[in-house]
């Protein structure tokens, strides 16, 4: 039993070593420790994480213990297809005092996480990262310090999960670099002091540069010349290359960054470029050289779409051959820009001069600096060969002295431009001058012309005067013909009228004479008869047949009298009428005078009177001749509309009239005390496009030769003559209503 209880326990011992053993070794902090140093391979170990799933609790198992291993197994490098790895080690405070050490991401992740355990059990975690929004960041948020306070013996372990999409970098190897947090925070305040002359030479220039965007932009504006618009575009992507704008504009995107860092850089060469080929005008004076010039800007928009979306998706050698293309294509693009002003310096313009002494520098800079870091960068990895030791000293020194030399460049470039709009205003003036100097010219023949030319044209006016006035006469002539006609035909179907209502009187007339002539003999035998009681009876009776002829007489009379006062052509008197009776007599006539052109017509007749009108002043045979046109359009309409064999239609037509009061005022559009004389029929009714033109003269609707278009412009008028209103209110398909309204007094 001991030996069994032995056993478990020495099994149990050489486990928890084995287990213990898997641990990298703790590296022991003392208080000599400098700014930043770096762990060597044996106290670190990795872990990869290809599908990016492992959690702290995940690789703090037993388990993943014997996955972690050592970078010194294997091949020197990272796997870019690998986005995330794990790295875990030991630190131990071997002093008497705290200790704070500032843990870095020296390896560039998007996201790093550091996770803290005294026990392995409870993990503190913190965050920071170089596309990590700062509000997520732990510590020193712009420096990617995570502050780690130590106490005097202390042992902490430490997971670092470091994710990375390599879209901004791209760490050739993997590290751990600890910092003195102290130090560290030191080293950044002397920095931000030793910074602070070249940040406000920066600020300087990029204001400089923001001017400039207004102030080109505008310039372009008012010529509308690409010049200055590419212009204006290059200082843009020069602002947005300002170090600021990124904390300034997104700091809670700083992933966008990345692509700022793509543009910047590429868009501002094809910018340079197309600038310089407008400015020099390269399509003419050297064109294959222009197509070289656009073929490398296309060259470069790739290479920025291939950073953005297809670099990130390889891995390995095609990785640093993309950035190997792009490099080169930008130290062709600069060169190209070079070569391009020298090939014009033969023109021997103060503009070529002035644009190689202001955007030389600049150029021959970047190539040099660029093409030489990035082939000792390519060196160093590959054949371990350090490059010259003034590399360095540019490469923390490049963004004073790019920004003074872009500065540099855009000021001489404003100058340029600036001489060049002041020119073209000067170019553009003298136009605008020539132009009103011609202008001038051509008003003095435009002068003499029209002093030649005035004579014949009034000349002309006179004769044209002359045939005008004799056109207006004939006109005029014209019109009272047609007016005559008009009334004519009107007194035409008045006529017609007559004669039927005139018969009767005449017929009771010729039968009563007739009559008397016999009573008048059978009186005379009866008085030689001596019968004179017969005789007187016969006398009574011929005295009653006598009266009726007179009655009938002047029955027959005032129709005629009617009929001459309607075909008098003006001069009525007003007196008063009774409208109904005028109403009803014109209706009757109406009829029977369209029933004597038409035998096969037929319409129902209906009278609404309001016999408390009594009478008032008009002129009778104008109003009559009103209500004859109106009945006449009313009898017609109803008489077409009865042509379609419509089932159930009966023609119908209602005259009516109607004394308005005050109570009434609300429905019409004049005072009080006036009546209204209505038509109404149901008929086809008016459409509403050609409501507003009934009234205008010869405007009809009728075939050729079946109307004049006067009867309703004579009925307007004559109407408006008695100071009333004539309206009408009809509906397409359902009938038409002509009101007239007329003042009792």
């Amino acid at each position: 039993m001991r030996n069994l209880l032995f056993l478990i326990s020495l099994v149990l011992f050489f486990s928890k070593g084995l287990a213990q053993d898997q641990m990298p070794p703790v590296y022991f902090i003392d208080n000599d420790t400098s700014i930043f140093y770096e762990l060597d391979y044996k106290y670190w170990q990795i872990l990869e994480d290809r599908s990016n799933e492992f959690t702290i609790d995940q690789v703090s198992e037993s388990a993943f213990k014997n996955k972690f291993h050592s970078i010194s197994n294997v091949k020197n490098g990272i796997d870019y297809s690998i986005h995330t790895f794990w790295i875990q080690y030991r630190l131990k405070n071997i002093t008497t005092q705290n200790i704070t050490i500032c843990l870095l991401n020296n390896n560039y992740a998007d996201q790093a996480d550091f996770y803290f355990s005294s026990d392995n059990i409870n993990w503190l975690h913190k965050i920071t990262g170089t596309l990590t929004p700062l509000y997520k960041r732990d510590g020193l948020k712009k420096n990617n310090c995570i502050p780690l306070l130590l106490s005097p013996g202390e042992e902490i372990t430490i997971r670092n999960r470091l994710i990375n999409n390599y879209y901004l970098n791209k760490p050739v190897n993997l590290s751990v670099e600890l910092g003195n947090y102290e130090k560290v925070l030191q080293q950044r305040i002397e920095e931000d002091e030793q910074k602070s002359i070249s940040q406000a030479l920066e600020y300087l220039f990029y204001g400089i540069y923001l001017f400039g965007i207004f102030v080109y932009f505008f310039f372009y504006l008012v010529n509308r010349e690409r010049l200055y618009l590419y212009y204006s575009l290059f200082l843009v992507f020069l602002f947005l290359g300002f170090e600021p704008l990124p904390y300034i504009f997104f700091p809670n995107h700083l992933f966008l960054y990345f692509y700022f860092n793509a543009l910047i850089g590429w868009a501002g060469v094809v910018l340079y470029i197309q600038f310089i080929r407008v400015f020099l005008d390269t399509s003419l004076s050297t064109p294959k050289w222009d197509k070289f010039l656009n073929a490398i800007c296309v060259l470069l928009a790739f290479s920025v779409i291939g950073s953005f979306f297809i670099e990130p998706h390889f891995s390995g050698g095609f990785n640093r051959l993309t950035i190997y293309v792009n490099s080169i294509l930008f130290v062709i693009g600069l060169l190209s820009m070079l070569i391009t002003l020298l090939l014009h310096l033969y023109r021997k313009k103060s503009s070529v001069i002035l644009l190689l002494i202001s955007g030389g520098p600049v150029i021959i800079y970047e190539v040099l600096f660029y093409s030489s870091r990035e082939i000792y960068s390519l060196l160093g990895n590959k054949f371990n060969i350090n490059g010259p030791k003034f590399l360095p000293w540019l490469d923390n020194h490049s963004e004073v002295i790019n920004s003074f030399l872009m500065a540099w460049l855009a000021i001489g470039f404003s100058w340029i431009l600036f001489q060049r709009f002041l020119q073209l205003q000067k170019r553009n003036t003298e136009q605008e001058l020539e132009k009103v100097r011609l202008q001038n010219e051509k008003e003095v023949e435009r002068n003499q012309l029209i002093a030649q030319q005035k004579g014949e044209l009034e000349k002309q006016v006179n004769e044209r005067t002359h045939e005008l006035k004799q056109s207006l006469e004939n006109l005029k002539s014209t019109q009272s013909q047609l007016i005559q006609s008009e009334k004519m035909a009107s007194l035409g179907e008045l006529t017609a009228g007559i004669a039927h209502e005139i018969q009767n009187p005449l017929n009771f007339v010729n039968n009563f004479s007739e009559v008397n002539k016999e009573l008048l003999a059978e009186m005379k035998e009866e008085i030689s008869r001596g019968n004179y009681t017969n005789a007187e009876a016969i006398a009574l009776d011929i005295m009653e047949n006598e009266d009726k002829i007179n009655q009938h007489g002047k029955r027959a009379d005032a129709i005629v009298k009617g009929m001459l006062q309607h075909s008098q052509t003006g001069g009525g008197v007003k007196e008063p009428t009774n409208i109904n009776v005028l109403a009803d007599e014109y209706m009757r006539l109406a009829y029977h005078g369209f029933k004597a052109k038409d035998k096969a017509f037929n319409a129902l007749m209906k009278t609404d009177f309001d016999t408390s009108i009594g009478k008032i002043d008009i002129i009778p045979q104008d109003i009559g001749r009103v209500m004859l046109n109106l009945i006449n359009n009313a009898f017609y309409a109803v008489n077409e509309r009865s042509k379609e064999a419509i089932s159930g239609y009966e023609p119908e037509v209602t005259v009516s009239t109607r004394l308005l009061t005050a109570s009434d005022n609300s429905l019409i559009r004049q005072s009080a005390n006036s009546i209204i004389i209505s038509v109404k029929d149901n008929g086809n009714g008016i459409p509403d496009k050609i409501k507003e033109k009934i009234f205008q003269p010869f405007f009809t609707t009728k075939p050729t030769g079946q109307g004049t278009g006067l009867g309703l412009s004579l009925s307007y008028d004559i109407v408006k003559a008695h100071g009333g209103e004539l309206r009408v209110d009809a509906k397409e398909g359902e009938g038409s209503e002509f009101i007239i309204q007329l003042p009792i007094n």
